[in-house]
């Protein structure tokens, strides 16, 4: 039995303390690396004075600190909430992914950046307003690759815009399917009201015509009906 703060010393200079102090238990080492085995030949910690702790998986090194954090190798799991206060920078190396299976959530006003200078930023604003911004400047796209796109409102239950490969686009008011893009231009349903209206081809109407203004006809005109 050793009494509080008697140390048990090791090495021919003492560098290996293990002590005891009444609260608190010690290993302290004076002198290279302190390391733990779990067994002969197979490493669990190191630990470098003035420098990282290593933590070993099978005698391959997972993980280590460094002077700015910590550095993991192979794959993180994180079964609860991860709390980012700084950024986060991610690169892609050798085809491997981010992938996040639960909910992933960023506050108000905090950005989730893409590109290598930040070209592409979405984010959520405490005004309740939500962004989808491309930064790169002139020339840069912004790309939606997808068979159909349809833009919903908040809950989900009514359409405001439907996008369709090899067909119509299509803008909706409330509900209700207003305008239609087609083979020869574009479909109105309703009343469409125009300061402007220049026709190049064909326009068929199925309802009154109300002009309160000239009208300037290049062409033929057929009007068919009352």
């Amino acid at each position: 039995t050793f009494q509080d703060s008697v140390k048990l010393t090791f090495g021919a200079q003492s560098d290996l303390s293990i002590w005891h102090d009444a609260t608190n238990s010690y290993i302290s080492n004076n002198t290279g690396e302190l390391r733990i085995d779990s067994k002969t030949g197979e490493r669990a910690l190191v630990g470098i004075a003035d420098s990282g702790v290593h933590i070993f998986y099978d005698n391959t090194k997972r993980l280590e600190t460094i002077s700015t954090g910590a550095s993991v190798t192979g794959d993180l799991y994180i079964s609860g909430d991860l709390y980012v206060s700084d950024d986060i920078t991610y690169d892609e190396i050798a085809g491997r992914n981010l992938k996040i299976t639960g909910v992933g959530t960023f506050y108000d006003d905090v950005p989730l950046y893409f590109g290598d200078s930040q070209d592409l930023k979405i984010w959520h604003d405490a005004d309740g307003h939500s962004y989808i911004q491309e930064t790169a400047g002139t020339g840069s796209f912004l790309y939606i690759d997808t068979n159909k796109l349809v833009i919903r409102n908040a809950a989900g239950d009514e359409t405001q815009a439907a996008f369709t490969q090899d067909a119509a686009s299509e803008l909706y008011y409330d509900g209700a399917n207003v305008f239609q893009t087609t083979p020869q231009g574009v479909n109105v349903t309703g009343v469409t009201t125009s300061l402007r209206l220049n026709v190049t081809g064909i326009s068929t109407f199925g309802g009154n015509l109300d002009i309160n203004a000239s009208i300037d006809v290049s062409g033929n005109t057929v009007l068919n009906g009352d």
